[in-house]
């Protein structure tokens, strides 16, 4: 990409000069307006208006380069715009999500943040109300069909915006359409998802919009850019005769074919992708040594694991699943799974000790530190607060471990199912489950006992607690902004006491803030608060 030179331009963004003087928008950020406008100011064969993609990395500002399109455009008289993202979030100001990221960036850039509304809002099948402004929607709602006798969103999207429309339409995390065609998989046709479908029905209804897709994975799979029908890859005047064509033929050529389509899209004006420099960053491998205790515990969770194994072949060999296939393959399964997941999660654990002391020095050098989380073990919590108020448990009393992990196996994955086996139409030997008179499945007594012994023996293991709450209850909620899809979380304090602390939308908001100003100097995140969202320092 960077050994090409993109085309010259002579399009002029109409963006406030205080914004560019105060540096709201650096020159990286500007120069995408001005390409999009560029390649919106051309046509391509057959009526439609060339569309722009931005594809830079995390940190470069994609929020702020929508925004600053919007408001170019609204600034030339175009007063209606779309925004298509992923999900919305919290509606009120100050909350969390990509709506108020959103309103954050339009303000940022100059423009009216109260003329942002979300489509989800207004009557489902009914006139928008709004005359202008930035109509904010998800891929789900403009997926959502005709309800009854009312249109549906698209529909009314199109309406509002009328057939002759040339505003803004941008494709925010662009990606989600990357499942945009029926394809031949080992289970069968994967059908094309709805959300990348309404994104391309949305494109060929509106031909004169204005089309920006932004995804920083947006050029990584061929088949992924099927939703992209601005950028003059495929049709009349290219090497492509359709989309079909295209995405065959750059397949068969690998990544190195895709490496050239990116380089082209770049000389044609059509696409550009910055990622922000590192030098000066330094990277360091935390290293966990474990102690005796520690591996004497993995020891321990091992041989109990083992031994559920060898009481599942038991089971099996008691109630005759041993002689059905299908049956020895879901218990198999299963078990596995839970396997993967229960170890995942202890060795995540075991390695918090070194995570929380390395954090301690940070934070004593003056640093701050974020963490990220790929499971929080959410719904661990919430089983065990639900069984904890159904018992009348005290919250002190709360086991919230990856110990649930096998518990639920062992409860609920154990097989316990009797069998018989029959002769089928065919003369072979097969094996059924046996049901009572009411159709209910029988148990055998002799594996229920084995699984209830088993349910004993693990409620006795010591496991570590999970990392997310050993970080929380070692330097306490007050210290830590957390930013996941939790709605709640399970405290202990220093004295033994345990609270339930809620985290909705505006607590979320808080933490964010709180970190971002350095009254809080630890962030944890997931997935769930990380889509779109900053915590990197700024100047």
């Amino acid at each position: 990409m960077a050994a090409v030179q993109a085309p010259e331009v002579s399009y002029t963004p109409s963006i406030n000069q205080n914004i560019i003087d105060e540096g709201r928008l650096s020159e990286v950020q500007l120069e995408s307006l001005v390409r999009a406008g560029d390649a919106h100011s051309k046509m391509l064969p057959g009526g439609f208006r060339k569309g722009f993609a931005i594809g830079d990395g995390t940190g470069v500002g994609k929020g702020a380069q929508i925004a600053g399109i919007i408001e170019d455009n609204r600034n030339k008289g175009r007063n209606k715009a779309v925004w298509v993202s992923l999900n919305k979030g919290s509606l009120v100001k100050g909350g969390s999500g990509l709506f108020s990221d959103a309103r954050r960036d339009i303000e940022w850039v100059g423009g009216d943040s109260e003329k942002l509304f979300f489509q989800g809002k207004t009557k489902f099948g009914g006139q928008v109300i709004a005359d202008e402004g930035t109509l904010f929607t998800t891929y789900t709602t403009l997926s959502q069909p005709e309800k009854g006798e009312k249109q549906s969103r698209l529909d009314q999207l199109v309406e509002w915006l009328g057939e002759d429309f040339d505003g803004v339409i941008a494709f925010d995390e662009a990606h989600t359409m990357g499942n945009n065609r029926d394809s031949k998989g080992e289970r069968g046709v994967k059908k094309a998802s709805g959300l990348a479908k309404a994104g391309i029905d949305l494109q060929k209804r509106l031909p004169q919009a204005r089309v920006v897709y932004v995804s920083a994975t947006s050029a990584t799979e061929v088949g992924n850019l099927g939703y992209a029908e601005r950028l003059g890859l495929w049709g009349e005047g290219t090497a492509f005769a359709n989309k079909d064509s295209f995405i065959s033929d750059i397949e068969s050529g690998g990544i190195a074919a895709m490496e050239v389509v990116a380089k082209d899209m770049k000389a044609m004006g059509a696409y550009t992708a910055r990622s922000l420099s590192y030098d000066g960053v330094d990277y360091d491998s935390l290293i966990h040594k474990v102690t005796p205790d520690q591996r004497d515990t993995y020891d321990t969770l091992a041989r109990a694991w083992q031994n559920v194994l060898k009481n599942i072949d038991e089971a099996m060999a008691v109630t005759g699943g041993a002689m059905d296939g299908r049956a020895r393959g879901a218990v198999s399964s299963r078990f596995w799974g839970a396997h993967q997941g229960f170890f995942s999660q202890i060795l995540t654990s075991m390695q918090m000790p070194s995570v929380i002391g390395d954090v301690e020095q940070q934070l004593k050098d003056g640093n701050s530190a974020v963490l990220q989380l790929v499971n929080t073990n959410e719904a661990t919590q919430e089983r065990r607060l639900d069984q904890a108020k159904a018992e009348g448990l005290p919250l002190e009393e709360v086991d919230i471990t990856p110990r649930d992990i096998l518990m639920q196996f062992v409860q609920n994955g154990f097989p316990t199912a009797q069998y018989e086996e029959y002769v089928d139409e065919d003369g072979n030997d097969r094996s059924r489950p046996v049901t009572d008179s009411d159709g209910n499945a029988v148990e055998n007594p002799q594996a229920v006992a084995m699984r209830d012994r088993l349910l004993m023996e693990i409620g006795t293991l010591q496991v570590p607690e999970g990392p997310l709450e050993q970080l929380i209850n070692h330097f306490g909620s007050d210290a830590v902004a957390e930013i996941t899809g939790r709605k709640r979380r399970l405290v202990r304090k220093p004295d033994g006491s345990a609270v339930i602390e809620k985290l909705g939308e505006a607590k979320k908001a808080k933490d964010s803030s709180e970190f971002n100003d350095g009254k809080k100097r630890i962030l944890v995140f997931s997935k769930a608060g990380g889509t779109e969202r900053s915590y990197h320092a700024s100047k």
